[in-house]
């Protein structure tokens, strides 16, 4: 009997083609779209203060 895997987001079931297909990242396919989504509006101007966070790195010094 396989374990049983679920959304890391949501705490749902995950679909074998979800574990499959998604493999480490352990979303089901609503999270991991609305995820491709937050992403997509960010890069493109959109405001984000959690991705703000994860991705603020600090100005190269110069030598």
């Amino acid at each position: 009997m396989k374990p049983i895997m679920i959304c890391r987001e949501c705490r749902q079931p995950l679909t074998e083609e979800e574990v499959e297909y998604y493999e480490d990242r352990c979303r089901c396919e609503r999270c991991e779209g609305e995820w491709t989504e937050q992403i997509a509006a960010w890069r493109t101007g959109g405001e984000d203060a959690e991705l703000d966070a994860l991705y603020d790195l600090p100005a190269p010094t110069a030598h």
